[in-house]
């Protein structure tokens, strides 16, 4: 049994740090609007994601000259800002400790630059519960993960004994359907508004028995392994 983490919103409480990003460019100044405009700026380029709280800073400044707010922004102030109240999912180490005194082999994908993702991975304290050889990272927004667990398990890989913890439900879907065999545990975060309660739903009644959904990670051991539940004496 292999185990494949995304981290954003999956494992890490991603929407938290963006609030704090977003805050921080509307004291700069900023409407809710711009403030959003300039994390997209800073989070994509051609495709490609860029982001990094340097180039955050560089769009975030760039976006008050324009509008003429004499403000200088510093990257050791955003940092400390929005690292203040950012930390993993509720049961997410719970679960991570649990599957690997288990002996489950776990696998993380993540879609940012390496040096960010890496950065957030070592403040979750999560980087000990996964082989340097099974994290992996791109920047390319188009490659997505059905492609990353080709290269990862093969150009056959069907998904068997493969099960996928994921926040997307659309892209969730996309891979449900391009591995027939893969199951999946999606993770809802009602601060995430780019979806609805019914975008679960359906995914869950397309892929009956091979998807579950939930605000958060507690069944996530019983939906893996149903005859072992989580934390059961071993003997």
């Amino acid at each position: 049994m292999n185990v494949v983490f995304d981290f954003d919103n999956t494992l890490f409480e991603t929407e938290t740090l963006k609030q704090g990003l977003f805050e921080i460019a509307e004291e700069h100044g900023l409407t809710q609007e711009e403030s959003r405009h300039v994390y997209e700026e800073a989070r994509v380029s051609n495709g490609q994601a860029t982001f990094s709280i340097k180039r955050f800073c560089e769009v975030l400044q760039a976006a008050c000259t324009k509008k003429e707010l004499a403000v200088s922004i510093s990257p050791a102030f955003v940092r400390e800002r929005i690292f203040q109240d950012t930390r993993l999912v509720e049961g997410a180490g719970e679960l991570l400790k649990e599957l690997q005194a288990r002996g489950i082999e776990l696998f993380l994908l993540s879609l940012g630059v390496p040096e960010w993702q890496k950065e957030k991975v070592d403040l979750a304290g999560i980087g000990a519960f996964f082989d340097e050889k099974n994290i992996i990272y791109t920047t390319d927004v188009k490659k997505g993960k059905i492609e990353m667990l080709r290269e990862r398990f093969g150009a056959e890989f069907v998904g068997k004994d493969v099960v996928v913890f994921n926040d997307k439900p659309d892209e969730t879907a996309e891979m449900l359907r391009e591995f027939p065999e893969l199951r999946a545990y999606v993770r809802r975060d009602e601060g995430d508004t780019r979806y609805s309660q019914e975008d679960f739903g359906d995914l869950t009644e397309e892929f009956n028995g091979r998807v579950t959904w939930e605000t958060d990670l507690k069944k996530g051991y019983e939906f893996i392994s149903p005859r072992e539940p989580y934390g059961e004496v071993r003997r």
